[in-house]
């Protein structure tokens, strides 16, 4: 094991990879150094069951420092066991000769679990966002992009496969909410005089961690078969109801603050 600047580089391995079934599947894994891309001259995939056997392999293509291969379909039958134990293996070639090996852990399901936040959707409920934004960022994409990888890196760490969420929006309350705390944070950093941002910053996190705690207690498909193993969603209900909680400052048409809860 090496240093990541004296082997000249390193991979960007953010999160598990979900598989689906009998689909297409493309991948991709970034590779630099100092903020910069690193190309590889050539490179190999390959998908590695959970009895180490090699269920796809193929040479990668690159651009722009991210390496992509897409996992053929066929190569992905109704016949391979759902679940955890597959690993991606990419074996990429530098000028050198030099070759590294990324390997990243992967999960196979019956339909990927996809992130039901946006941008757009969180500027929605929260108009004076883009105000907000300024001379922080221009996108919010990167706060969505952590709450996302956080979150289904906790899910594993739990015991809770991604692939076993049968409804999205059962994701969707956290998801939000760790946006907007990560997003929160950061504005609390580019403007350290205003301690609402660091209050506001916290109180998405304590939303987000309530949101949490009823993702595992809701609707899952366990057996991968389809069908949810349970349909009794009484006992999240009141969880997923968040009322009372402090609102976010939002400008009124009549150019006037205000608030609302969110």
């Amino acid at each position: 094991m090496t240093v990541p600047s004296e082997a000249g580089h390193s991979y960007s391995v953010r999160t598990t990879t979900v598989l689906a079934r009998s689909r297409a599947n493309p991948l991709a894994i970034r590779d630099e150094i100092n903020g910069a891309a690193v190309s590889p001259t050539s490179g190999v995939f390959e998908l590695i069951g959970p009895d180490g056997s090699v269920v796809s392999t193929g040479a990668t293509a690159t651009a722009g420092g991210v390496t992509t291969y897409t996992v053929p379909s066929v190569d992905l039958p109704t016949t391979l066991a759902f679940g955890e134990g597959y690993r991606e293996v990419w074996t990429l070639t530098y000028a050198g000769p030099t070759t590294y090996i990324a390997t990243r852990p992967a999960v196979l399901a019956k339909y990927p679990l996809v992130c039901p936040v946006t941008q757009t959707g969180l500027q929605a409920v929260m108009p004076n966002l883009s105000d907000l934004m300024r001379g922080t960022t221009t996108t919010l994409q990167p706060f969505i992009d952590t709450a996302w990888i956080d979150m289904v890196n906790r899910m594993m760490a739990d015991g809770v496969l991604p692939s076993a969420i049968v409804d999205v929006n059962q994701v969707e309350s956290h998801l939000k909410y760790a946006s907007l705390g990560n997003a929160f944070n950061a504005f609390a950093v580019a403007n350290p005089q205003n301690e609402t941002w660091y209050r506001m910053a916290r109180d998405y996190e304590r939303k987000a961690e309530t949101a949490y705690q009823t993702i595992a207690r809701s609707r899952t498909d366990a057996d991968q078969d389809g069908i949810a193993d349970s349909t009794d969603r009484a006992s999240v209900a009141a969880v997923m109801r968040l009322r009372g909680a402090p609102g976010w400052p939002y400008r009124t048409a009549g150019g006037g603050n205000g608030w609302r809860n969110l």
